[in-house]
C-alpha cells in the first residue's frame, strides 16, 4: 500500500494502543483485492438480485479494473461511480458515468438532480465510522497530553489536532443520505438493492457498525413508506470484513441462486423483515 512521504508530520507508531486507527491499520490493510472470491461472490449475487428491478440505475464505489460494473453489466449511462483516484477515475471513464469526487459529493449531486437507483453498492475499505470514531478518540488522547504540556503545541500536535477538528465524512453519513431526506429518496420506490461493505476493527464492532446502519435504513424505511428487508450477506473467513444486502421496498423476500462454491462465502438463508410498509410492498 501507499506509505507517507518524509515530509508527513504524523507520527503513526505514536498512536495510542488499542487505538481505532491502529487496530485497523494493523487488521485489515493490504489484505483487501477488488478481484479476489469474496469480491467475485458479492459482485454476482449484486447482479443476480437487481437484474429483474424495474430500475437499473446503478450507484456503486468500485476500483479501477471495474470488476464491479463488469459483472453489473449495465449500459455505461446506467452507472455512477466515483472515485477519489485520477489513474481510476480515468480507467472507469468508458464503463460507466465517473467523477473524481468522494461518494457523499457524488450522492449530493445525485440528489440534486432528483435521481433514484435501483442498485447500490457501497463498497468501504475502512468501518463505516472510520472518522468519527479516530476523531473522537484523537481528541481525547490530546487533552490528555495536552495537560502536561508546558511549551507551545508542536508541529505534530497541531497536525493532530487540525485532523480532530475537521468536518469529515464517514461510510454511514452516504447511508443517511440516501435515505433520510424528506423530499427525495435516492432508492427507487419501484424497487432497490443496497450492499454495503462493513470493515470491522475492536473499537469499530461489526454488530455496533450493523446496528447502527439498519437503525438508519428503518428509519428512513419509516420516512417513505417503504418495505425493508436484510437479504443476507457475504463473508471470508479469517478476515474483518462482510457485505451485507438489503431490500427496499421490494415484493417480498427473495435470494440469489448460489451455487455450492458460492455458499462458503454467502449467506442468505435467514432473510427476515426489518419494516412494513402500510399499503406499500
Amino acid at each position: 500500500g501507499r506509505r507517507c512521504s518524509l515530509k508527513c508530520k504524523y507520527l503513526h507508531a505514536k498512536l495510542p494502543r488499542g487505538s481505532a486507527a491502529k487496530s485497523i491499520a494493523i487488521e485489515s490493510l493490504g489484505q483487501f483485492s477488488i478481484d479476489d472470491g469474496f469480491k467475485k461472490v458479492s459482485n454476482f449475487i449484486l447482479r443476480d438480485l437487481t437484474k429483474d428491478l424495474a430500475e437499473q440505475r446503478c450507484f456503486v464505489l468500485d476500483g479501477e479494473s471495474g470488476a464491479t460494473i463488469n459483472t453489473l453489466q449495465r449500459s455505461a449511462d446506467f452507472v455512477l461511480a466515483p472515485n477519489v483516484d485520477a489513474a481510476a477515475t480515468k480507467a472507469l471513464q468508458a464503463k460507466c458515468v465517473t467523477a473524481s469526487s468522494i461518494s457523499f459529493t457524488a450522492l449530493v449531486v445525485a440528489r440534486h438532480a432528483k435521481v433514484q437507483f435501483g442498485c447500490v453498492y457501497l463498497d468501504y475499505m475502512w468501518p463505516s465510522d472510520y472518522f468519527e470514531s479516530t476523531q473522537r478518540e484523537l481528541t481525547k488522547y490530546l487533552a490528555k497530553n495536552n495537560k502536561n504540556r508546558k511549551s507551545g503545541p508542536s508541529d505534530r500536535f497541531s497536525a493532530c489536532k487540525e485532523y480532530a477538528d475537521a468536518s469529515l465524512t464517514d461510510g454511514i453519513h452516504d447511508v443517511e443520505l440516501l435515505v433520510l431526506d424528506a423530499g427525495h429518496c435516492l432508492l427507487s420506490p419501484t424497487g432497490a438493492v443496497l450492499a454495503v461493505t462493513i470493515v470491522h476493527s475492536k473499537k469499530s464492532t461489526e454488530a455496533k457498525q450493523r446496528a447502527r446502519l439498519e437503525k438508519v435504513l428503518v428509519k428512513g424505511a419509516e420516512l417513505h413508506k417503504a418495505s425493508l428487508h436484510f437479504l443476507g450477506y457475504t463473508k471470508p473467513s479469517g478476515r474483518p470484513v462482510a457485505t451485507y444486502f438489503y431490500a427496499w421496498n421490494t415484493k417480498g423476500f427473495f435470494s440469489p441462486k448460489l451455487s455450492k462454491k458460492h455458499r462458503k462465502l454467502a449467506f442468505f438463508q435467514k432473510s427476515r423483515k426489518l419494516h412494513i410498509a402500510k399499503g406499500g410492498a
